[in-house]
């Protein structure tokens, strides 16, 4: 369940975290990140059988300010997407059915758009707290490569900024998953520009 009210996050990202608590023993999940190419304050995802859309309301002191927008669970009428989604996405495409699955919206998001893409990946984590804060380590897995992150979260921006000092993580750069993963898979070249 997503929290109800925004909370700021520090994310970092690096080859390994061997001083915290590690994600080995945990099970796998899939997910779907949908990766908006310039709207990135976005966190849009599939995941656990919904559709879970954070927004970046702000970036202070190296954090960053997250508020969940929706949770909408599969099937997905096409007003509920239109509304809650392709309004964030600025499509202008009308949908072309009257409910969606995971599977059925990836197809209709990433149709002829340059600027969506979607990448799935496979992910474990290992949840624990630090100074109150709710705290990961997680191990990534997409399109073959291997990657870790770890991360805390929490309401008040100085009980965070002490706890990602504890967990050694204030050397990394606050990196949300979008920007991530849109570095990771940047937009297509743009070939009838040239």
């Amino acid at each position: 369940m997503l929290p109800v009210r925004p909370r700021y996050e520090y994310r970092a990202w690096a080859d390994s975290f061997p001083d915290l608590p590690q994600p080995d023993a945990e099970p796998w999940s899939e997910e779907t990140y949908i990766v908006a190419f310039g709207l990135l304050s976005r966190d849009i995802k599939i995941r656990s059988g919904a559709l879970e859309i954070k927004e970046l309301l702000l970036e202070r002191n190296g954090l960053q300010l997250w508020s969940p927008a929706a949770r909408l669970p599969f099937p997905i009428p096409a007003l509920t997407l239109e509304r809650e989604l392709m309004s964030i996405l600025q499509t202008g495409q009308p949908l072309h059915r009257e409910l969606y699955g995971p599977e059925e919206l990836i197809e209709e998001l990433t149709s002829g758009r340059r600027n969506l893409t979607t990448v799935r990946l496979r992910k474990r984590r290992r949840l624990h707290e630090v100074r109150g804060c709710r705290a990961e380590t997680a191990e990534i897995e997409v399109e073959g490569r291997r990657l870790m992150s770890a991360a805390a979260e929490h309401e008040d921006p100085e009980v965070l900024l002490e706890a990602v000092a504890e967990l050694g993580l204030d050397r990394f750069v606050n990196v949300s998953y979008p920007q991530a993963l849109a570095r990771l898979f940047p937009p297509p070249l743009d070939t009838t520009a040239i």
